[in-house]
């Protein structure tokens, strides 16, 4: 029954030898099932997996989670996997857990600067309150009322790659305008193109993320 649930039907009676490394994960997963377990634990169950071969694996594993309705913690650095598999993230520094709550949440609204640059890619700005707006140089953004801040203290942004807009042409008034900036890197990632703009520094303006290897007075901005 349950390497009829791990999709390996049939071959109960291989060796391991015959087995796939995706095959023996299946398997290493329906024994770990046998106990009937309350809570199940895995650790970086398909790291040493090949992109397509993990693909299967997540979807299985979700399928099994959804039938069995078995507690499940994941430990992984994939981060798409666990967007994929996760109804909760825990994201952990040096063994300290920092935040915790749904992965939209986590991806949107991070609480900490490490959350905001280990999960998914971004560029953090670190500006200025004052008046219930964000200053960023001559960029002035309003501070949502949800967020604790106080005039004159620093106040940080996360702008996420998907959030940006390339346009050879200046934008209709009220769009807010990081700067005039060049192609630093492009990479082909399929249906989407990555890229690394070189924007000039906005004035009492310093950045966390990304890192930038060339010196003061530019900053590094992702965008897809």
């Amino acid at each position: 029954e349950l390497l009829h649930l791990v999709g390996l039907a049939g071959l109960g009676n291989r060796f391991p030898n015959q087995l796939s490394g995706g095959q023996q994960q299946r398997v290493a997963l329906a024994r770990a099932l046998a106990y009937e377990p309350a809570v199940l634990l895995l650790d970086e169950p398909f790291s040493a997996l090949d992109v397509k071969i993990r693909g299967l694996l997540r979807r299985t594993l979700k399928q099994i989670q959804q039938q069995l309705g078995v507690t499940t913690i994941l430990v992984t650095h994939d981060q798409e996997e666990a967007f994929e598999l996760a109804d909760r993230i825990g994201v952990m520094d040096r063994g300290h857990l920092l935040e915790i709550g749904s992965p939209e949440t986590i991806y949107h609204q991070p609480k900490t600067p490490f959350a905001a640059t280990f999960v998914g890619a971004g560029t953090v700005l670190v500006g200025r309150a004052e008046d219930d707006m964000a200053h960023f140089g001559a960029l002035q953004l309003p501070i949502p009322e949800t967020v604790p801040h106080e005039d004159g203290l620093s106040v940080q942004m996360l702008v996420r790659p998907e959030q940006i807009r390339l346009t050879a042409e200046r934008p209709s008034s009220g769009i807010p305008i990081l700067g005039l900036g060049t192609i630093a890197e492009q990479t082909f990632a399929g249906a989407l193109r990555r890229l690394r703009l070189r924007v000039p520094r906005l004035p009492g303006t310093r950045q966390i993320s990304p890192f930038i290897p060339f010196g003061e007075g530019q900053m590094l901005v992702d965008a897809l």
